[in-house]
């Protein structure tokens, strides 16, 4: 079952630009490495927010995959922390509904 995350970053002012290419630089590589799709980004100009969605399918489901993600070698080696381009940061698990 494929399962899904939405995650809402509230960028600090002048940093979007900086943020995002950081994003797509270390984030997307390591998440898709490990097996995690980045499905759709967005840019709220007006609120300053950066917003993704990304999925996971596999049998650990996706919080064991997340946890892997977090503790894998190549995100405690990046050297890039997007903690300080953020003021705040909301996730939110999604489920599919067939259309």
């Amino acid at each position: 079952m494929t399962e899904y995350q939405l995650r809402i970053y509230r960028i600090k002012p002048g940093t979007m630009a900086e943020f995002v290419e950081g994003w797509h630089k270390h984030i997307v590589p390591i998440r898709e490495q490990l097996g995690f799709k980045v499905l759709y980004a967005f840019q709220h100009e007006q609120n300053s927010e950066f917003i993704w969605l990304l999925s996971y399918e596999g049998p650990e489901g996706f919080a064991a995959a997340d946890a892997a993600y977090y503790s894998s070698p190549a995100r405690k080696k990046m050297d890039w922390n997007p903690t300080p381009y953020t003021e705040t940061t909301e996730i939110r698990i999604l489920q599919g509904i067939p259309v």
